[in-house]
């Protein structure tokens, strides 16, 4: 699971993924290694980003030693910082979409 999540976090960093906006390729339409693919790309990226920031912020261990540091530069580049904003825009987007709740839903357990 961890490959899996780390190629993800690497697709989403160069897309862009700490922006709402969609990335300008078309890669965007092509599920990463998270496994959202059945929802819109828009929120895919969202759901990935959420389970990636959850997987980070559970490997801070609050000592700023080098590792810290790691995760601290991983998350940012995630844009974890408003993740929550934008998981409650992506909700707010696809409220009559059962599928898009339970992607999210599965990334907050991630």
């Amino acid at each position: 699971m961890h490959r899996h999540l780390f190629t993800a976090v690497a697709l989403l960093l160069s897309a862009g993924a700490g922006s709402a906006e969609p990335p300008s390729t078309s890669a965007s339409d092509t599920p990463l290694a998270t496994g959202f693919p059945n929802i819109p790309a828009d929120a895919r990226r969202v759901a990935e980003r959420l389970a990636a920031c959850n997987h980070f912020a559970g490997e801070i261990n609050g000592d700023g030693g080098e590792r810290d540091k790691e995760v601290g530069v991983s998350m940012t580049g995630l844009g974890c910082a408003t993740i929550e904003k934008d998981v409650a825009a992506i909700r707010r987007k696809y409220a009559a979409d059962p599928t898009v709740e339970e992607a999210l839903k599965q990334a907050e357990e991630q």
